[in-house]
């Protein structure tokens, strides 16, 4: 089947809802991983028959994107939860450049399987996506891309369920916003659709709050929040200045939390940290609380929270 830098591949490398690259399963040793190949960009050679300037040109942005990548992925390894995926390994082969982690298995990652549990179970997945959201946004990384497709759901073994967080590719660190953000547009926020047209526009960790707002929606009922008919996406209704309406089957303090995760304003959507000690305390509402409070940021959960190391 080949090997790549003593990776045996088990497969061919496909391109099936993978975007840019092409990815499979591989073995080193007696342990399975993913593997995923960039087909962008392409590392010339010095035989090709581009022209030496060119050959350099290229040379460059290789560089620059395999050391942005490097940076990426070692703060990204400091953020060992459970819940998200590590990056193993990161490498150039031949004219490619390749990414490895641990081959995840999973129940599938259709928030109706979530949908149909009992709320408990439900809030409990909830706070295990929070906690790992917390620990990679205060580590200065945006995941830019979260919907269910990333969200690779595990049952525990005590029958609770977590979600490991996979498929940082559109990720960046904060202190470095690219000028092309990108996004599922069902899941997009509205600052990263303004920023699409005006690269002014100011982007933060709190498009992955809008994101997980809309996610959490559908894991407690199945279904998206709701929006007029005459708009095709969440924050289409949104700049529009209309609220998107969050079913009432959701009980507070979910309920709020969500509201306010899919506000226009970044700033008054919640960080992770604080959504979750908001839902540590049973009888607090976001809206009574100061939700901007440095130490509500730095306050610990305090409760139990399912991860993969379960």
């Amino acid at each position: 089947m080949g090997e790549i830098k003593g990776y045996r591949l088990s497969n061919e490398l496909t391109t099936q809802n993978a975007g840019f690259c092409k990815w499979g399963f591989c073995t080193k040793g007696n342990h399975e991983y993913f593997i995923k190949e960039f087909l962008s960009p392409v590392y010339p050679s010095d035989s090709s028959e581009l022209s030496p300037k060119v050959i350099e040109r290229k040379q460059r942005l290789c560089e620059s994107f395999f050391n942005e990548k490097r940076e990426f992925y070692n703060t990204l390894s400091q953020c060992r939860t459970g819940n998200n995926v590590i990056i193993e390994d990161f490498f150039r082969y031949g004219s490619k450049y390749y990414m490895i982690t641990d081959k995840v298995t999973s129940i599938g990652t259709d928030p109706r399987i979530i949908s149909k549990l009992d709320d408990k179970r439900k809030e409990s997945l909830i706070r295990s996506i929070l906690y790992s959201v917390a620990a990679f946004h205060e580590a200065g990384i945006i995941h830019a891309d979260i919907k269910p497709d990333n969200m690779l759901l595990k049952e525990t073994s005590d029958s609770y369920y977590t979600a490991k967080i996979i498929d940082f590719d559109s990720g960046f660190l904060a202190s470095c916003v690219p000028e092309d953000v990108q996004g599922d547009f069902l899941y997009l926020s509205p600052e990263v659709f303004q920023r699409m047209n005006d690269t002014s526009v100011t982007v933060t960790e709190k498009i992955d709050i809008f994101a997980l707002g809309i996610l959490f929606h559908q894991y407690w009922t199945g279904t998206m929040p709701g929006i007029a008919s005459d708009y095709h996406y969440v924050f289409e209704a949104v700049l529009d200045g209309n609220t998107p309406t969050v079913s009432n089957l959701i009980p507070d303090p979910i309920h709020s939390m969500i509201q306010q995760m899919l506000s226009l304003n970044p700033e008054e959507r919640p960080s992770a940290r604080i959504l979750l000690f908001l839902l540590k305390k049973e009888d607090t509402h976001i809206e009574d609380t100061s939700i901007q409070s440095q130490a509500l940021q730095k306050k610990a959960t305090g409760f139990y929270v399912p991860t993969d190391f379960d």
